[in-house]
């Protein structure tokens, strides 16, 4: 529910007032009735090497924070009593953007200049994976609930997904020409992103491939930045509007938007299940229950990007003051519950009697012989058609040489090396022996090469599985 505020006006004619007369952190009034936390105060620490300018940021996997230099071509990191500590990029001009810290302990971060993904392990060796598809500049960067690291192609309207070994591959947005240009994890496996060139917010299920993607409600708003709030709600912050959005788990609801102080440059959750925004060189803290700032503060140099620290405290990168900022909230975790008592244990239940033997089975039937034949693979795909989206489907013959038990009831999956490319939902077999297989959701765009179609057809009343090895020429997938 979004509870209006009849102090809102007020609150942004005071900010603007501190703006201009205060020095430091200056602290903009809220209303009596909300619980205020005492005023943080904030740090900054310098970076040893000038023009660096610090850009992305993420919490370490041993307690300490690290960033990007994109402009020194470095990663660096900066302990909690403000010991900074920085990694050359051995790449000359790799102008790092966003980073996060992966799941195999190594901070993973965009090189949008080389069109690739840097690895970088805490003792500062370095590895760099291009990008399948050309000049599609990787921009926001995450780590996935399965383990692997998702990314954005601002220019090929792509979310990218790269495992611990550095195998890459590719998911296009629905609508396209989206620009994703942030993305955070969801509820249900689901990796969500920011378009903010269609002004469209999406995701991408880890698990599934299952993909959504809905427009904004506020036209040319640009989503630019978003992150998983309290209760696994998605918030979306608007760079061309002084608004975020709220969206639940998978589009079940429309969106919801509240405003702002500014437009909204950065956004994550912070301690106490607040959310913390950039807002025109401020920074807000927002309540997701009032729909509203509750605070204002204004740092001695413009943050850029956020993330909370291990002390509950807020870290962000200045980029114009080559600064490292740690505003301290004084947020505090809450007592530990008591331990439960334990239950009274129940009585035990009777014996029940001993079932009656079955009768002997019927013996099976023989099985059946596949046929051999051609391998017709269908794939669909949606294209615009002024306010429609028009179903497109081609089929191409793949192989001539595969044979399988097929039958009224059929499913099938389509991979390669263990990674599922495909899966089919319909499968029909011609008089001919040819098997035509559909193509219900295409997870990875297919590449040339060999791969494994298994079948599973059920038959009389019995499902039958068989795995070939078929071959997709260059043909196919051109």
């Amino acid at each position: 529910m979004h509870w209006p505020s009849p102090k809102h006006k007020p609150l942004r004619r005071l900010a603007a007032a501190l703006a201009s007369a205060l020095v430091g952190l200056a602290v903009a009034a809220v209303p009596n009735a909300l619980a205020v936390l005492p005023a943080p105060t904030a740090v900054e620490y310098p970076i040893p090497t000038a023009s660096s300018e610090p850009t992305g940021i993420t919490a370490g996997p041993e307690g300490e924070v690290w960033f990007t230099e994109r402009k020194a071509d470095a990663i660096a990191s900066i302990t909690q009593a403000g010991t900074v500590k920085e990694f050359p990029i051995p790449t000359p001009n790799a102008e790092p953007d966003q980073i996060t810290a992966g799941a195999d302990g190594n901070l993973w971060f965009t090189e949008p200049a080389l069109n690739a993904i840097g690895r970088m392990t805490p003792g500062g060796e370095f590895a760099s994976f291009p990008v399948p598809t050309p000049a599609s500049q990787p921009t926001g960067i995450t780590t996935g609930p399965g383990g692997n690291v998702w990314f954005t192609e601002k220019a090929s309207s792509a979310i990218g997904e790269i495992t611990p070994a550095g195998s890459i591959s590719e998911h296009a947005t629905l609508f396209g020409s989206d620009g994703p240009v942030a993305l955070a994890p969801g509820r249900d496996n689901a990796i969500w992103y920011a378009g903010s060139a269609g002004n469209h917010v999406g995701y991408v299920n880890e698990t599934n491939g299952a993909e959504g993607e809905t427009t904004m409600g506020t036209a040319s708003s640009e989503p630019d930045v978003i992150a998983e709030g309290p209760e696994g709600a998605e918030w979306i912050g608007m760079k061309a509007f002084s608004k975020v959005a709220r969206y639940n788990n998978l589009f079940s609801s429309p969106g919801v938007e509240y405003e702002t102080f500014g437009a909204v440059t950065a956004l994550i959750e912070g301690p106490g299940q607040m959310l913390w925004l950039v807002t025109n060189s401020f920074l807000e803290e927002f309540s997701p229950v009032l729909g509203q700032e509750i605070n204002l503060y204004q740092l001695a140099s413009t943050p850029g990007q956020l993330v909370e620290g291990p002390e509950y405290d807020i870290w962000a990168t200045e980029p114009g003051a080559d600064k490292i900022a740690r505003v301290v909230t004084n947020a505090k975790p809450g007592p530990e519950g008591r331990e439960g008592a334990v239950g009274k244990e129940g009585p035990a239940g009777r014996e029940g009697a001993a079932g009656r033997e079955g009768p002997q089975g019927k013996q099976g039937s023989t099985g059946l012989k596949g046929t051999a034949g051609k391998v017709l693979l269908v794939t669909c795909k949606f294209v615009k058609k002024g306010s429609h989206r028009k179903r497109v489907c081609k089929t191409k013959s793949v192989t001539g040489s595969a044979t399988f038990v097929t039958g009224a009831k059929a499913a099938a999956v389509l991979s390669r090396r263990g990674v599922v490319y495909a899966t089919g939902a319909e499968l029909a077999g011609h008089g001919d022996g040819d098997i035509e297989l559909v193509i219900s959701a295409q997870r990875r765009r297919l590449v040339a090469g060999s791969y494994e179609l298994t079948v599973r057809a059920k038959v009389h009343g019995r499902w039958h599985t068989t795995t070939r090895e078929i071959a997709i020429g260059a043909a196919f997938v051109s």
